[in-house]
């Protein structure tokens, strides 16, 4: 044991790990949470017994902080129009269209689902690089504020479609940059290409183009990103302008703002967490965005554009999703089982890869429900399903786990749900939980019946 931790110690030092590596993260304070008699709170509810109310696992939301976010988005004038694909809780969707957030859908489902949830269609942007032709039909028909053209061939598809229809689509043109997501979506500027697409647009008399969208997809952080995002999207709406004698009514500057807790892990932070069992550093807070600065900033740029050049402001939207419910949620799960390694102990988890894949790829907080003293240790924290590649944390340093202890895996508001599969074991049950201690059951937990609700089962022999 002494001589694998001596070797451990030794790959540290030469891979540039900082001494007292595996004590750094963050405290659960930035959640609004503190340890009361130990008890890991929100306010003055033990979130254990919230998970002893409900079961494990489970993902609880804080609708204060929600709203939070909400409001600090639209604090500048800009429209929220919330990515439905990150976190999908109709209960959620509710929440934000009660308080003037709008819906961006992906697929047929998603507008279907904004459809009867209420949205007006005036607050719907479809975007997506796989749209029917039936949910493209609904869209024109109702008339929604964008459907946002991913290529050419959905471009004629839609122009056919409300030629058809004896109507007029509300289009935009979803752009791309080098800096940001390319391949299957959108036209890239580079080249040319979204400057040929928007000129096919404006030729087609059964569209209306209204909307210049750019989705970044790599995450944004600090101001200079964003500004450089803006620029891009403002000098080509420049050069529309000057070249088309077209302006914007509707800029959809795209999401992609980070979660300030969280952070994607670098290859090296990966590799020195599995083989060196160095846990990787929590994200800096303070460094990225908040909502409000955010909105200020995209508000700024875009009014100092439109007043240099005599034009109008155009409608602006944001798709923020991950940063807008990401920290508002957590997940909370319970050990099954433990085991001894020679240099770190396994602790087996009641969710895993089916219920928080992202965790494989992302800093995310892990905070036990019960705060215990002495020394930590180094926990392989594991899932249920029997997949060798079912692993959360590969260097989780905590004091000595046991059996029937729990953990909350912070910032679950993003690409949990949405990612999750039942896969042997159901998801998890969604449960509201407010600052006065009201708790609201926002989804119920996964069972064997809904597991086989869509399966067509012979009837057995008596």
């Amino acid at each position: 044991m002494k001589r694998i931790k001596a070797w451990l110690k030794d790959q540290g030092r030469k891979y540039g790990v900082r001494k007292g590596a595996a004590s750094v993260g963050l405290p659960p304070e930035h959640w609004g949470l503190t340890y009361h008699h130990q008890a890991l709170s929100y306010h003055t509810v033990a979130l254990a017994d919230v998970l002893k109310r409900w079961g494990s696992p489970l993902h609880v939301v804080f609708p204060e902080k929600l709203l939070s976010n909400l409001k600090g988005f639209q604090s500048a004038g800009l429209e929220v129009f919330y990515s439905y694909k990150t976190n999908p809780l109709p209960w959620v969707f509710q929440q934000l269209h009660h308080n003037g957030a709008g819906a961006e859908v992906i697929s047929a489902y998603e507008l279907w689902l904004a459809l009867k949830l209420g949205v007006p269609p005036h607050l719907i942007i479809y975007n997506g690089p796989a749209k029917s032709a039936d949910s493209l039909r609904v869209a024109i028909e109702r008339g929604i504020a964008s459907i946002n053209v991913n290529n050419l061939e959905e471009l004629e598809v839609i122009s056919a479609l409300a030629t058809s229809m004896q109507t007029v689509a509300n289009v935009g043109i979803r752009v791309t940059s080098a800096q940001g997501w390319t391949g299957q979506f959108g036209f890239p500027v580079e080249d040319g290409s979204a400057l040929q697409a928007y000129q096919r647009a404006l030729a087609l008399p059964s569209l209306n183009v209204v909307a210049l969208h750019c989705h970044r997809g790599a995450l944004i952080r600090d101001r200079a990103t964003l500004q450089s995002h803006m620029r891009f999207m403002l000098d080509f709406a420049q050069e529309l302008k000057t070249k088309l004698h077209w302006w914007p009514s509707l800029l959809d500057v795209g999401g992609s703002l980070a979660i300030p807790s969280a952070k994607y892990l670098s290859k090296q932070e990966a590799q020195l967490s599995s083989r060196f069992l160095v846990p990787p550093h929590a994200p800096n807070p303070a460094d990225c965005l908040t909502p409000e600065d955010y909105a200020r900033e995209v508000v700024r740029m875009v009014t100092q554009r439109c007043g240099e050049l005599g034009l109008r402001v155009p409608r602006l939207v944001s798709e923020v999703g991950r940063a807008l419910t990401g920290n508002s949620q957590m997940l909370l799960t319970t050990v099954q089982n433990t085991r001894k390694d020679q240099a770190f102990d396994f602790a087996v988890l009641d969710a895993g890869v089916s219920v928080a894949s992202i965790v494989t790829s992302e800093y995310h907080e892990c905070l036990p429900l019960a705060k215990k003293p002495g020394p930590k240790h180094c926990h392989r924290l594991v899932g249920p399903i029997c997949h060798m590649g079912d692993t959360l944390y590969t260097a989780n340093y905590q004091p000595a786990i046991e059996v029937g202890d729990a953990l909350a895996i912070m910032d679950s508001g993003a690409y949990f749900i949405a990612d999750a599969s039942s896969f042997s074991f159901g998801q998890p049950g969604v449960v509201a939980l407010y600052a006065n201690g009201e708790q609201v059951l926002v989804r119920q937990h996964e069972t064997f019946e809904h597991l086989i609700s869509l399966d067509t089962i012979a009837p057995t022999k008596q």
